[in-house]
């Protein structure tokens, strides 16, 4: 079985978030695990054209496309790109990309031309057979869903035979909506904009149309699937959720263990395993040390994350003061929008020295800071899946997170015998609540509170169990 993988990002070419870790992950473990032939195109955008000429194996053109779009036709570039072991990764290459942010917001940015090149350099490459004879092509996200709609509503593509589309929803909040103009500069019908597709309030809806055309569509966990159907979590498109309820399935994300493995992670100081925490107890001291926090006695809460609403930075403002206060140390590892930024700044002021924003992304820093750390805050306002959680788990670090979402499908609370302490309502009140909890199992209850971190680090987070249930969807629509 051969399935190509279209997504806006992917690592370690041009990866912004979990999407382009899971963008990775998922064909490599769908190769390794399930035998299936996979490959992964993406655009060059962000700072992957510098990767590409640096890296190890240069990605030469290997094949050349002619694209219309915009009344034109623009020449691709299609690329193979080996940067590590893994799945097979095709970029494309074109001027139109270069120099272009992964997620452009305005036209400026290739809001127009970033994604529409995407789809089409995909649809002309697999009616061209670059990739062999594809059975799947399984798309992610809100740029991924340009594929199926052009390949329904463009002129030209449109009237061609495809394999079936699978759509993977990672975050229903960010939907791709266009004005109505940009159908003539990318060769679509205008039936696209019936009600029944991708019409939405007197604009393209690029979400909503790729849900209406898939064959499958698929979320990132069992809750989220059940959770974009209500009004609360749909963004506006609940009611479409709930239409196509007999094709919407949650498959929960895993992740690379042998990627994420403190017993063998070169990026951290000290190595070390369930069996042994004393590798963990030294990699916070030499982070705090590194970070200049104290005291050295208390215990250390970090966020590794985007700094944006989604992720509860908002609670995580009004609830810092009390935190600091009562002795603990607080590590903030991302950057986003700045009044959220700057809130968390003010909100920590006076606490200089029990608090850091380190107001970047380093993924070697991030292992440090999860390995280094005893909770991990992860109060969401909503969570489709989270990587964040099973990564510290990974490394014995507990979540202090809310009960939504793929939390609510991967983090069982200490007091059902599992390794997180979990809260329902997106109050203060709430997050503060699970924090005291925290705090408490650190001070009186040690001895329990290591092995909990103990169960934590010998979960089953593998790729293994969703890997079958990608199979099992894949073989039901290779049979229709």
């Amino acid at each position: 079985m051969r399935v190509l993988h279209v997504s806006p990002e992917v690592r370690p070419l041009n990866k912004v978030g979990g999407l382009g870790d899971v963008a990775f992950e998922l064909p490599k473990a769908l190769a390794e695990l399930g035998g299936a032939e996979t490959a992964v195109v993406a655009p060059l955008t962000g700072r992957a054209a510098e990767l590409v000429e640096v890296g190890p194996r240069r990605g030469g053109p290997l094949f050349e496309l002619c694209v219309p779009l915009d009344f034109r036709c623009h020449r691709v570039e299609v690329r193979r790109v080996e940067l590590e072991p893994g799945p097979e990764i095709w970029a494309i290459s074109s001027p139109l990309l270069d120099g272009k942010p992964v997620y452009p917001s305005s036209e400026a940015e290739g809001l127009t031309t970033t994604f529409p090149l995407l789809a089409l350099s995909v649809l002309e490459g697999v009616s061209r057979g670059i990739w062999g004879e594809v059975d799947l092509i399984h798309v992610h996200d809100w740029p991924g869903a340009m594929v199926p709609l052009f390949a329904r509503f463009h002129r030209y593509y449109g009237g061609l035979e495809w394999p079936p589309f699978v759509l993977s929803i990672h975050n229903m909040a960010h939907q791709g909506l266009y004005d109505p103009g940009v159908l003539d500069e990318w060769h679509l019908h205008g039936r696209v904009l019936s009600v029944e597709v991708g019409e939405f309030w007197g604009k393209l809806n690029v979400l909503k149309a790729g849900i209406v055309l898939s064959s499958c569509v698929l979320t990132v966990s069992p809750s989220y699937a059940e959770e974009i159907r209500n009004p609360e979590f749909g963004f506006g498109l609940d009611g479409v959720a709930r239409s196509v309820g007999y094709k919407l399935f949650g498959i929960l994300n895993g992740i690379d263990e042998g990627y994420w493995n403190p017993s063998t992670d070169p990026h951290i100081p000290f190595n070390y395993g369930p069996s042994d925490l004393e590798g963990k107890r030294r990699c916070k001291e030499l982070l705090l040390e590194e970070m200049s926090l104290g005291p050295r006695e208390g215990p250390l809460f970090c966020v590794v994350s985007r700094v944006v609403r989604q992720k509860g930075f908002d609670l995580l403002a009004q609830a810092l003061p009390e935190m600091l206060a009562s002795g603990v140390m607080v590590l903030v590892l991302g950057s986003g929008e700045r009044e959220l930024v700057d809130g968390i700044r003010s909100a920590a002021r006076g606490f200089e020295d029990r608090f850091k924003l380190l107001e970047t992304f380093d993924e070697a820093l991030s292992r440090r800071i999860y390995a280094g750390s005893d909770f991990l805050l992860m109060p969401s306002l909503y969570e489709p899946c989270g990587v964040s959680q099973l990564i510290a788990m990974r490394y014995g670090t507990l979540p202090v997170a809310r009960r939504v979402g793929g939390i609510r499908d991967t983090v069982v609370d200490v007091d059902e015998g599992g390794f997180g302490f979990l809260f329902q309502e997106y109050t203060v009140q709430a997050l503060l609540g699970a924090f005291r909890r925290a705090l408490s199992w650190y001070r009186e209850r040690p001895k329990e509170l290591e092995l909990a971190s103990r169960r934590a680090m010998t979960l089953d987070l593998s790729w293994r169990r969703a890997v079958d249930q990608y199979l099992y969807v894949y073989n039901l629509l290779r049979r229709r």
